[in-house]
């Protein structure tokens, strides 16, 4: 049915054969297909039984998302932090964008710990412009936002959030945290 599809990596991997390329994403004249297209993808299958006809087929429809998630705010995070003195909580707001589908937003220490994995929320429509507030509580100033679409494709941003004025947002933050935990 036209209505079905699904997001599927740039290439199929045929695992019982060493992981050699089964499609690399190009059409029969070997065309890089844009981004976007929907193909559909046909396995044939013969017995061994002596004739050269095809005993079963299965088909599926695929769209090809060869692009990467964009965070759209990248050059505006300092406006996009907002820090709740009363109820020390720390929320960023990303303005998020996938050709396809995002997957999830992933928050990454420095050291390498993830310390917070997301998935876009329910009002999240794939193709549209989308923001979400993450609530950072705890995460320090130094991170790195991953943001991963269903076939594969990530940005990675390296966040600090050090503020041009002198303000110290690490003992800030480190407040913020010691007032969130101990309100629990």
């Amino acid at each position: 049915s036209d209505n079905y599809g699904m997001v599927v990596p740039f290439y199929i991997y045929n695992a019982t054969a060493d992981e050699q390329v089964v499609w690399t994403g190009l059409d029969k004249e070997g065309n890089t297909l844009d981004d976007g297209t929907r193909v559909r993808y046909t396995v044939d299958a013969w017995l061994d039984d002596g004739d050269n006809e095809v005993d079963d087929s299965w088909s599926f429809e695929a769209t090809l998302d060869t692009q990467a998630p964009e965070i759209r705010n990248v050059d505006d995070l300092e406006s996009a932090l907002k820090v709740d003195e009363e109820n020390g909580v720390v929320t960023l707001t990303l303005d998020l964008y996938d050709s396809q589908n995002i997957a999830a937003v992933i928050f990454i220490s420095r050291e390498g710990e993830i310390m917070g994995k997301f998935e876009p929320g329910a009002d999240y429509t794939p193709g549209e412009p989308y923001e979400q507030a993450f609530n950072i509580t705890g995460f320090g100033t130094d991170f790195t936002i991953i943001v991963g679409d269903y076939a594969c494709n990530e940005t990675e941003l390296e966040v600090s959030l050090e503020s041009e004025t002198g303000l110290d947002r690490e003992a800030a933050l480190a407040d913020m945290r010691f007032t969130f935990i101990e309100k629990l």
